[in-house]
């Protein structure tokens, strides 16, 4: 089964999501061939999955060529689309052959207000001035840009050493940002340089969130939910977690919820975790419509309302929820 759940999000408001997961391959093709932008990206992201399994009869099937979809979808305005075709001006073994740093620029440009990918690679071209001028300014900026709303770092394809260079260049000089990136270098350990080490990632997650960084506030905070790098404690953790709950961090704000819900290193208050749940559901989180959907269902914090009850959990659902089918199914929610 596909795992790609797509929702769109503009601003707070959340609009009902097309579960392309759930799309047989036929229909999804002849959707990405009607120019539905999201089958198209869909489609491109399922090819690449196939390639990876084994005398797939579903390749004999369907087109191979992934990258031509992500093309489409780019030239339909699709921002992870046009940053996956940016990236392929960043080496001469790309699909385009050839290396051209400006063309992966004016990509990127296109892309990083709703890409944070696009804007971490911004950053590092930036930085080191690779087609385009040098902008340290620039380059603060779409560090910045790129770890809105609590940015994990993923290895990246290109550019790696670039980045690892940058960001000890600006821990020298207790940058916030580039502290958290290192804080992800320790805890995933998934670069060259880095091995995996949370204690050292908590120490610089710490640092950072001393420093004001929201996602690095969240970090502590998670951390010391689960005991990692640190030990287990959660009154610790609610502190850390409220403060990035207060800004704007969507998956502090479920995480806040839940601990609010079960009383988590604080009281139980169903009120908070309802309004905190909602927040998060409006933001397209599935955990938070999840228990938004089974609040409304018993009272709790709220009104009873078997309608809303419905609307969010189908909606979690959507977004992946496995608890939201189960959820439907023993409290009849179809009748």
């Amino acid at each position: 089964m596909r795992k790609i759940v797509l929702f769109f999000l503009i601003s707070t408001s959340y609009i009902f999501a097309i579960d392309y997961t759930t799309i047989p391959d036929d229909e999804l093709v002849e959707l990405a061939k009607d120019g539905d932008v999201e089958a198209q990206y869909s489609l491109a992201i399922l090819l690449d999955q196939l390639k990876y399994e084994k005398n797939s009869q579903r390749l004999d099937y369907l087109e191979r060529d992934s990258f031509k979809w992500y093309e489409l979808a780019a030239q339909n305005g699709h921002p992870k689309s046009i940053t996956k075709v940016a990236l392929e001006y960043l080496s001469e073994f790309g699909q385009y052959k050839v290396k051209d740093y400006k063309k992966c620029i004016n990509l990127l440009t296109q892309s990083a207000a709703e890409d944070r990918e696009a804007a971490l690679y911004l950053s590092i071209m930036y930085y080191f001035g690779l087609g385009v001028e040098k902008n340290s300014q620039s380059s603060l900026e779409y560090l910045i840009q790129s770890q809105k709303n609590f940015y994990r770092l993923r290895p990246l394809i290109y550019l790696e050493k670039e980045l690892i260079s940058m960001v000890r260049d600006l821990v020298k000089q207790e940058n916030p940002y580039a502290l958290f990136i290192l804080g992800d270098f320790y805890y995933y350990g998934k670069t060259g340089a880095y091995n995996q080490d949370y204690k050292k990632a908590y120490r610089v997650y710490r640092k950072a969130a001393d420093l004001g960084n929201v996602s690095a506030i969240y970090m502590v905070g998670l951390m010391n939910y689960n005991g990692i790098g640190i030990l287990k404690d959660l009154h610790e953790a609610y502190n850390w977690i409220i403060k990035a709950a207060e800004n704007n961090i969507i998956d502090a704000i479920s995480k806040a919820g839940i601990m609010n819900y079960f009383g988590e290193g604080t009281v139980i208050n169903y009120e908070l975790a309802h309004s905190l749940f909602l927040k998060a559901s409006e933001g397209g989180e599935s955990l938070s419509q999840y228990f938004l959907g089974v609040m409304y269902y018993k009272g709790e914090g709220c009104q009873k309302d078997r309608d809303l009850s419905r609307k969010w959990i189908k909606e979690a659902y959507l977004n992946g929820s496995t608890s939201a089918k189960k959820f439907w199914e023993t409290k009849e929610l179809w009748k």
